[in-house]
């Protein structure tokens, strides 16, 4: 945690391109290599965000057994064909809000993972197969989290909306179509989209409804997504324009 803002994994796409929604907390999983939980969350602290935490992070409750957690599923431990018995354990780490304090030696660091501003980033990992995984995070409200826990959805019953069939659908056949998905998951969360135009030719105009993390509708809005240089063109051409206004 950061304050009152907490770490989520939204989503996960495979080298294929493949959506999975995660919603979930950081997680790390013990290997034959690691001699201990502390070894574990070292080795993820100093690799699992793509950036070295260990000298930013302080525990809060060191991990504890929790038996009653519910099974994170992954495209890594949904390839296991023999049912297995996870045994899980959570605890609490923060990062101090002097780590991001002017002059403080961790603040650049620490906006590689979007902080102060809690905005969203993203990681990359080799998979099982030495594929690229790319990871999808978002700093949500702690308190906002611990309602809709206390209520009974959980993490994953706040974002309802199927992004993964959605991106499918939009860009299904398309030649850019793991980069747009990768795209439109960094601008947005959770959300819902209807193509308006577009062709396999390049640029795709959809119009997004996005949701906040408690699941309220936000602002809709239009984006369009082209070749990078077309992009660059078109948005000079539009300042030229609006400074003429």
């Amino acid at each position: 945690t950061f304050g009152e803002k907490l770490l989520i994994e939204s989503h996960e796409q495979d080298a294929t391109g493949r959506i999975t929604s995660r919603n979930y907390m950081p997680g790390v999983k013990m290997t034959l290599k690691d001699t201990s939980v502390q070894s574990a969350l070292e080795r993820w602290f100093e690799t699992g965000l793509n950036v070295n935490l260990r000298r930013c992070v302080e525990p809060e409750l060191m991990p504890v057994s929790a038996p009653e957690a519910p099974p994170q599923q992954t495209g890594s431990s949904q390839s296991y064909p023999i049912p297995c018995r996870i045994e899980q354990s959570t605890g609490t780490f923060i990062i101090p809000d002097k780590e991001v304090e002017p002059g403080a030696l961790n603040k650049d660091l620490l906006a590689k993972i979007g902080l102060p501003g809690g905005k969203h980033f993203t990681t990359t990992e080799k998979d099982f197969f030495d594929g690229t995984m790319t990871r999808f995070w978002r700093w949500d409200n702690l308190r906002t989290f611990q309602a809709t826990s206390a209520s009974g959805k959980g993490a994953v019953g706040v974002n309802p909306q199927n992004v993964a069939e959605t991106c499918e659908k939009l860009f299904k056949g398309h030649p850019r179509a793991e980069t747009y998905k990768k795209i439109l998951l960094e601008m947005f969360d959770s959300f819902e989209a209807q193509k308006l135009c577009g062709g396999f030719s390049g640029s795709v105009v959809i119009r997004v409804q996005p949701f906040e993390s408690n699941g309220r509708k936000g602002e809709p809005c239009i984006v369009k997504l082209d070749a990078g240089d077309a992009i660059e063109e078109e948005f000079k051409c539009s300042a030229n324009v609006f400074e003429a206004l």
